[in-house]
């Protein structure tokens, strides 16, 4: 089964893609939402963000308040940066985990590929367990009105959230294959479609069969 990287900053289109995979038949993962519900109940992974974090961060049902740590880690303090390696390096443990799962699932099903939507792909070094990445780039300007407006951010929060990400110019040199959603929708669906034939095709040539 060929597995399939997917990333791309906040705003740059990449859950977009995503559903354009799973409308050609590959599963997608979208590793944030993974996230969110293993930090939205009284988990494992929540239960170590509050012993990292505080008990300031913890709800009374024991899940955790994600606006107060988003807050935490991507504030302007002096140890933002610090606090955000550590809460990536708890919460990439546990959504690798049920990640790795998934995959499993998917190869029972007969999948000939499965995508996995990660925006840290590279920072959390799981890019070194797919077989294939693709990068999602958009303009800077494009990405952060589409944050401010999804997400209700103020320019300042929402330039501090693009940057500390990967940049494109990052992505474009790491990833295997990137798309470009610099245009309308029609077009950022014409390069998925092909590129998801041209990876069919690559697959069927090493497996020797028609998927």
């Amino acid at each position: 089964m060929l597995i399939i990287g997917l990333c791309g900053s906040s705003g740059s289109g990449k859950n977009t893609v995503a559903d354009l995979f799973m409308q050609a038949g590959i599963p997608s993962l979208d590793t944030d939402r993974l996230y969110h519900a293993l930090i939205g109940t009284d988990s494992a992974c929540a239960r170590e963000l509050i012993a990292a974090f505080g008990q300031g961060i913890a709800r009374a049902d024991g899940a955790v308040d994600r606006a107060l740590l988003r807050e935490m880690v991507f504030g302007a303090g002096a140890d933002a940066e610090e606090k955000r390696a550590r809460l990536n390096h708890i919460s990439h443990r546990h959504v690798w985990v049920e990640t790795e799962k998934w995959l499993d699932n998917c190869r029972q099903n007969g999948d000939w590929a499965a995508c996995i939507n990660a925006p840290l792909l590279f920072e959390s070094g799981y890019d070194a367990r797919c077989d294939v990445t693709v990068a999602v780039l958009s303009p800077f300007d494009t990405k952060l009105r589409r944050i401010m407006a999804r997400d209700g951010l103020a320019r300042r929060d929402a330039e501090r959230r693009l940057r500390a990400q990967l940049s494109d110019e990052a992505l474009w040199e790491r990833a295997d294959y990137v798309l470009h959603n610099d245009r309308d929708m029609t077009h950022l669906a014409q390069q998925t479609n092909l590129l998801i034939k041209k990876l069919k095709e690559n697959q069927e040539n090493r497996e020797g069969v028609n998927l």
